[in-house]
């Protein structure tokens, strides 16, 4: 049997791990793109998707001559899945664990 203890210390990993699971995105006009992280709300808020793109700068420019894109995320060379890929969402508000992408607005 667990004590209230233990419950009270799983709840809080348990919510610990959902936050940084899921998080809203939050970045200032400007913000330098978050690293290891990708847009994980589905594939009905994409606008577009570019690939041979090589900068984070580049997929940032491509989301900016883009009226319909608020958000990006850059899949760099060394990205598990889409290397060096520009992914344009119409939004984004949550975000998952990437490792060598970079999300910004």
């Amino acid at each position: 049997m667990q004590t209230p203890l233990q419950w009270n210390v799983l709840i809080i990993i348990l919510t610990l791990l959902m936050l940084v699971r899921t998080r809203k995105l939050t970045m200032e006009e400007g913000a330098c793109p978050m690293r290891d992280v990708s847009c994980a709300d589905g594939h009905e808020n994409v606008v577009s998707v570019l690939f041979s793109v090589d900068a984070a700068q580049a997929c940032h420019e491509e989301c900016e001559a883009n009226a319909d894109c608020t958000d990006f995320t850059w899949h760099s060379p060394a990205a598990e899945v889409f290397p060096s890929s520009c992914f344009l969402f119409s939004s984004c508000v949550n975000l998952e664990p990437s490792y060598g992408c970079f999300t910004g607005g």
